[in-house]
């Protein structure tokens, strides 16, 4: 007759919710009990619990990181009772751990194990296992109507002498979201600068990095020569490759457009040059995935504006980039006091980190805030 008639983890609560950035200095605590039930006595050699972080990548290669272990949860060679016990246990979880996610390239979970070691028995094993899944969000906002109501980020720029421009752009997009709204706002130097449309699109990148350098691939990929860079980075924010990190780390991308539109400038004055754009951006073209970066896995976005002229002929069309970070909102709305003020939550904006104009590159003040 087995001693052991039920082993069980429980969790107070399997979904941890980090605000903001990832911050070593911020933690989580995670609790909950290991129940044995018994059908007689039985000693206890040793019951363990860790948590486990995993990133697969592209489904091939797997790396591996205990984020935290908790070992000799019940002293060793103790003694339990017949009938039920509840252990209760609890931790710390780092606030710079990725969230959990699964995207094209890979993915990363959360995993609680217990191992419970008992003396020797006639029949059977003396170790018995336990899982229980922990999901783990990180949120840039608390709410879908805080996400609309913050101020956009503005984003100059000019062609010399043709015209002058400003971008309000979404300082987050939530990925609940059904669509964004951007403008544009143009003061033209000259006729020859008159925009007839703006062509938007919001860029996706799935990126991973492949830590046994050029030779390894993921069998259904092939990396172009192009795609291979220098990371020099490879601090990430958890979860780390089994081996070494390496120089000249290899990249393989997936690039998707969540959003795609266009809109038409609105000259209200003909006898007035400058105009207004607009611009409603659809985002149910494909999955939206949040901004996640570890040392493996990352995925970034970016609004990519393209400017038609009403003139092409003379002029050509114009092309500006920007990062746009990407948030899931929290499992649970946090309580008053719960989570920081927006403006500590915020990932700093770089200026325009690339911009397309073939060889005539436009020259930029900057990104700021409203009314700089």
């Amino acid at each position: 007759m087995r001693a052991i008639s039920d082993f069980s983890i429980t969790v107070d609560n399997e979904y941890i919710d980090f605000f903001g950035p990832p911050n070593p200095s911020v933690s989580a605590t995670l609790r909950g009990k290991i129940q044995l039930v018994l059908t007689k006595p039985l000693t206890i050699k040793n019951l363990s619990l860790k948590l486990t972080g995993k990133s697969a990548v592209a489904s091939v290669y797997y790396y591996f990181k205990v984020v935290k272990r908790e070992d000799a949860v019940l002293a060793e060679n103790r003694e339990l009772p017949e009938g039920t016990t509840e252990l209760t246990w609890q931790f710390k979880l780092p606030g710079d751990l990725p969230p959990s996610f699964k995207i094209n390239v890979g993915s990363c979970d959360y995993q609680l194990s217990a191992l419970l070691i008992c003396d020797k028995t006639l029949f059977g094993s003396n170790k018995t296992r336990r899982y229980k899944d922990i999901h783990i969000s990180r949120s840039l906002i608390s709410s879908l109507d805080l996400a609309q109501s913050l101020p956009p980020m503005v984003y100059k720029g000019k062609r010399e002498g043709i015209i002058e421009y400003k971008f309000f752009v979404p300082k987050v997009i939530c990925t609940d979201e059904t669509e964004t709204h951007l403008s544009l706002q143009i003061k033209t130097l000259q006729d020859v600068g008159r925009v007839k449309k703006v062509v938007v699109t919001l860029e996706q990148n799935e990126r991973f990095l492949n830590p046994w350098g050029a030779a390894a691939r993921a069998p259904e990929q092939k990396q172009a020569a192009s795609d291979s860079s220098s990371n020099s980075d490879a601090s990430g924010t958890g979860i780390e490759p089994g081996g070494s990190n390496r120089h000249n780390q290899s990249f393989m991308n997936t690039e998707t457009t969540p959003g795609e539109t266009e809109a038409y400038a609105n000259y209200s004055d003909p006898a007035n040059l400058d105009a207004t754009v607009s611009i409603t951006l659809p985002l149910n073209k494909v999955k939206l995935h949040p901004r996640i970066k570890t040392t493996s896995l990352e995925v970034t976005h970016h609004i990519m504006a393209r400017v038609v002229f009403v003139h092409e002929q003379e002029q050509k069309d114009l092309w500006v980039h920007f990062p746009i970070p990407v948030s899931m909102l929290p499992f649970a709305p946090p309580g008053i006091g719960d989570i920081p003020s927006v403006s500590t939550i915020e990932y700093d904006l770089p200026t325009y980190d690339t911009t397309m104009e073939g060889t005539e590159l436009p020259s930029y003040t900057g990104a700021e805030p409203p009314g700089g």
